[in-house]
């Protein structure tokens, strides 16, 4: 394993990951472990062609501070005709499984090149009182290929529960984008603006009854506001967008992962509940 390691660095992997990834090494050992061929005893030009791939991926991605960084950034004209592009691929989509393969089949984002599985959903798609979309898959969504596994999984089931709704009979559960970033780092702005058409054809096709945001992320993308949800949690509000006929309310929680981190947020979380089982 060392010599991918070592080769993966030599190749350049430190010119193009410090000003996106947290956990350089952690990245590169992933990617090398998920890429040894069977037979250990292997040419070092075999060594330098996993490298090289790596590499090519990364130059690919092509980020930089900018886009990077927690601010809202201007999308530039490129962006925003790739934004149009994927809004006119989808605009005749009417199934949930022909969404779902024009996910797997995507290539405009750049962090399914990291990601082990596309996380598309989870729960009942046939009219659910409630469509629960949160920010971006974690670690063991992304080997699951399953929006909210492990212990934020497990909170929500029992946040849903506490207002009588179950994700396996009246739940429907996904993401604002279907890969996991890297380090877990949060979406760009511009990750999420690509992957918003999808979201938004991805409710008009499930048409529940109320809609609920957990984090900030959630916010940021099908409101296009940068509020803090701890301004907007437990409010009702009326949603709309292009692919629906009818409004849907809408209404927004703080991330089971910040609740399993600020155990004090579960009693505001928990009024905030209450009031959306008015809704229901």
């Amino acid at each position: 394993m060392k010599n991918y390691i070592d080769l993966l660095k030599i190749f350049g992997i430190k010119f193009y990951f410090p000003n996106f990834v947290t956990n350089e090494t952690q990245h590169i050992q992933e990617y090398a472990t998920a890429n040894k061929p069977s037979n250990s005893k292997i040419s070092i030009n075999q060594n330098k062609k996993i490298a090289k791939n790596f590499v090519d991926k990364v130059q690919n991605y092509s980020l930089n501070k900018k886009i990077i960084s927690k601010n809202l950034e201007q999308l530039d004209s490129e962006t925003n005709d790739l934004i149009n592009l994927i809004r006119n691929q989808i605009l005749n989509i009417n199934s949930l499984e022909k969404l779902k393969q024009y996910v797997l089949d995507f290539q405009y984002c750049k962090l399914k090149f990291f990601a082990k599985n596309t996380v598309f959903s989870d729960g009942n798609a046939q009219n659910p009182k409630i469509m629960v979309i949160g920010e971006a898959p974690g670690e063991k969504e992304d080997l699951q290929g399953k929006p909210f596994c492990g212990r934020s999984g497990i909170l929500l089931d029992k946040i849903l529960l506490a207002i009588n709704l179950s994700r396996d009979t009246n739940s429907y559960i996904t993401n604002t984008v279907f890969w996991r970033p890297p380090a877990n780092r949060r979406p760009t702005q511009t990750e999420i603006e690509i992957c918003k058409p999808i979201v938004e054809k991805h409710i008009a096709i499930i048409k529940p009854n109320f809609i609920l945001l957990t984090g900030n992320t959630a916010i940021k993308s099908l409101l296009s506001s940068d509020v803090q949800i701890s301004n907007f949690q437990g409010k009702i509000m009326s949603y709309n967008n292009m692919y629906l006929e009818n409004s849907i309310n809408l209404s927004a929680i703080f991330h089971p992962s910040y609740l399993l981190r600020q155990a004090s947020k579960k009693k505001e979380t928990w009024k905030s509940l209450l009031q959306i089982q008015k809704f229901l």
